[in-house]
C-alpha cells in the first residue's frame, strides 16, 4: 500500500499542483477547515451523484496537499459485505482518481471547463495554492512506536520525491464533452504515471512490505526496517517521545540498537553520533562507552554537551523529547534497524 501511494503523488509547479492520494478509509485525521473547503469545492463543481457517492477519492486529491502517511501494521478487516467481489474495484478507483486529477488541474490552470461544463466563477479560490509546511521533503516522522510512547523519525526516504515526476495535464487524453472515457483509458493514464515513478530507483512493493519503517519500533527484533539506499553524511534515524523523558539521564543510561547486518553494526560503531534535544531544534551531543554485542551496538553511561557546557541530560527539568542517531560519514550500503532500547524501554 505504501509503495502504491507514493506513486500516486502529483506535482506541477507551473500550476501550483502538489497533491497525493491516501486511503481515508484506512484511518485519517483531518482539520475541520479541510472538510469545509471540500464542501465549497463540491458546490463549485459539476460532479454528478455517482461521483459524489465516492467523494473520498476526490477529497484526498482536491486538498492539493501531500498527505502525511505513517507506516503501521495492517489489520485485516471483514470483507464479506464489501463491493470488491461484485465489481472491478480498481476500475472504479482509477476512473475516479483520473477524473479528480483532470478536474483539479483544469481548475488550477484557469481554463475553468471540465467535461464541457464550467466550474462556477472563482472556483480556483476554493483550492489551496501553497504547499503546507513543513514541506514534503522536510517531513521526517515515519511511524508511531508500537507502545504508543514515541514516533520513529528519519530523514532517509526510500522513495523518490514527488518532484521527481511532473504531472502534465494532457487535455488530449481527458474525457470529452460527449463521451465517458472507458475505464481502461483511466487506468492507462494513471498506470503510465505510476510507471514513470517506478522507472526511478523505486523499491519493490514486496521490499516495502517486509522492511518498512514501523518494523524498527514494533518491539519485535525479528522484523527490521531497511533504508533501501545507503546513508549520506548527516542522515539520521531517531525518536520523538510523546512525553518528555525526565529520567533519561538519571535512569536510562543505556541505549541499544539492534541489527542483523554486520555492515550496519560496523557503520554504527564507527560513524554514529547520538544527539538529544528538548525541543527538536537545539541539540546536545552525547558521548559514552560504546560496545559491540551479538547483533547490537550498546552505548553506556551517556553524557551530553550543551552549547559547550558539560550538562547531564537529567539536569534539564523539561526532560528530553528527541533522540537522534546521526551518521557523521556516509555508509557504503543500506542500513537495517531491528529495534531500539532506551533504558528499560524496548521499542
Amino acid at each position: 500500500m505504501a509503495a502504491q501511494q507514493r506513486s500516486w503523488t502529483f506535482q506541477n509547479p507551473q500550476l501550483g499542483l502538489h497533491t497525493g492520494f491516501s486511503w481515508l478509509g484506512a484511518g485519517a485525521f483531518m482539520p475541520k477547515k479541510a472538510v469545509f473547503k471540500f464542501l465549497m469545492q463540491l458546490g463549485g463543481s459539476n460532479l454528478w451523484k455517482e461521483r459524489v457517492q465516492l467523494g473520498d477519492l476526490f477529497f484526498a486529491l482536491w486538498r492539493n496537499q501531500y498527505p502525511v502517511v505513517l507506516s503501521h501494521a495492517l489489520a485485516p478487516l471483514d470483507q464479506s459485505s464489501s463491493w470488491s467481489g461484485r465489481i472491478d474495484q480498481w476500475s472504479v478507483v482509477y476512473e475516479h482518481m483520473t477524473d479528480a486529477m483532470f478536474r483539479l488541474t483544469t481548475v488550477l490552470s484557469g481554463t475553468g471547463v471540465v467535461h464541457g461544463s464550467p466550474h462556477r466563477v472563482g472556483a480556483k479560490a476554493d483550492f489551496v495554492a501553497d504547499e503546507e509546511l513543513p514541506s514534503f521533503r522536510d517531513r521526517h516522522t515515519r511511524s508511531s512506536c508500537s507502545n504508543d510512547k514515541c514516533l520513529f523519525q528519519t530523514n532517509v526516504d526510500m522513495f523518490p520525491l514527488p518532484e521527481s515526476i511532473k504531472w502534465h495535464p494532457d487535455t488530449s487524453t481527458s474525457p470529452s464533452s460527449t463521451t465517458i472515457t472507458p475505464s481502461q483509458q483511466h487506468r492507462d493514464i494513471l498506470q503510465a504515471h505510476e510507471a514513470r515513478f517506478k522507472s526511478l530507483n523505486f523499491p519493490k512493493p514486496d521490499f516495502v512490505a517486509m522492511h518498512t519503517y514501523h518494523y524498527a519500533v514494533d518491539q519485535d527484533l525479528s522484523t527490521c526496517w531497511q533504508s533501501f539506499l545507503p546513508l549520506e553524511k548527516g542522515s539520521y534515524f531517531g525518536l520523538r517521545f510523546v512525553l518528555p523523558l525526565l529520567e533519561l539521564g538519571e535512569r536510562a543510561k543505556l541505549i541499544e540498537v539492534w541489527s542483523t547486518f554486520e555492515s550496519t553494526l560496523i557503520s554504527l560503531g564507527k560513524y554514529m553520533v547520538v544527539k538529544a534535544s528538548v525541543d527538536g531544534t537545539n541539540w546536545m551531543t552525547c558521548t559514552g562507552e560504546t560496545e559491540r554485542t551479538t547483533g547490537s551496538i550498546r552505548m553506556k553511561d551517556l553524557r551530553c554537551t550543551d552549547v559547550g557546557r558539560k550538562i547531564g541530560i537529567q539536569l534539564d527539568t523539561r526532560g528530553i523529547q528527541f533522540l537522534r542517531f546521526e551518521m557523521k560519514e556516509p555508509t557504503a550500503t543500506p542500513i537495517e534497524i531491528c529495534g531500539i532500547r532506551v533504558g528499560d524501554m524496548l521499542l
